[in-house]
């Protein structure tokens, strides 16, 4: 699994890797000399590759728990629809009548 804290180990690792190539420039700031900027950019493009990654993982980890709540769901809704089949055979017809039968008048 890739993660913000690789991400940010790979951006100071390559600012470092910056100094080291850049060691002529009287700077202290690496950025400041073309080779320092191309290295931190190439350093935020590994970055975001990173992070585009991470993102394709948590999204099929999503589909992938969405896809099991959805099996879950139909079992359930199965197992409801068995357990009503099963009372429906149970009750009597005419306790799906609309109206309950009247008892015939007496007198």
């Amino acid at each position: 699994d890739f993660s913000a804290k690789s991400v940010a180990v790979v951006l100071r690792n390559s600012c470092l890797m910056s100094q080291t190539i850049d060691t002529a420039s009287s700077s202290s700031d690496p950025l400041s000399s073309p080779r320092g900027y191309t290295a931190a950019i190439a350093a935020a493009d590994l970055a975001q590759s990173l992070l585009r990654l991470e993102l394709v993982d948590v999204e099929r980890r999503w589909a992938e728990e969405h896809a099991s709540l959805l099996n879950q769901l139909a079992r359930k809704d199965e197992t409801i629809w068995q357990l009503a089949q099963q009372v429906t055979t149970m009750v009597p017809p005419a306790a799906f009548a609309l109206r309950p039968e009247r008892p015939a008048r007496m007198g």
